[in-house]
């Protein structure tokens, strides 16, 4: 008995099984449409459900590639001494880089002069 073997791309049909079907436009590799076991683009997995998702520190970008996720431009200081809030400062300019934010747990921020 003659066994198809599908391409990179193309998975075995359950209809006929000497036929290979497209696989999901994000799959390099997949079982069924929407079932990847290797993904197309830079930065990708494949999860436990089978789907593409972007790789830790990587979000889904206009293409089939993840970009880097743009993060704040914040230096981390020390956390007080109750260790319920932290000094950051953030430097958005010239002018405010002498002044601090205290950020307690709940998220509040307080500006410090």
């Amino acid at each position: 008995m003659n066994k198809c073997v599908c391409k990179d791309g193309f998975y075995p049909s359950e209809a006929d099984k000497n036929k290979c079907e497209k696989c999901n436009e994000e799959c390099l590799t997949c079982t069924a449409k929407d079932t990847c076991t290797k993904c197309k683009g830079l930065h990708k997995k494949v999860d436990e459900n089978g789907k593409c998702v972007c790789v830790h520190g990587y979000e889904e970008g206009n293409s089939i590639n993840c970009r880097t996720i743009k993060k704040p431009n914040v230096t981390v200081g020390e956390v007080d001494e109750n260790e319920e809030c932290i000094v950051i400062k953030k430097h958005k300019t010239s002018a405010e880089i002498e002044k601090s934010d205290l950020v307690d747990s709940s998220g509040e921020v307080t500006t410090l002069a």
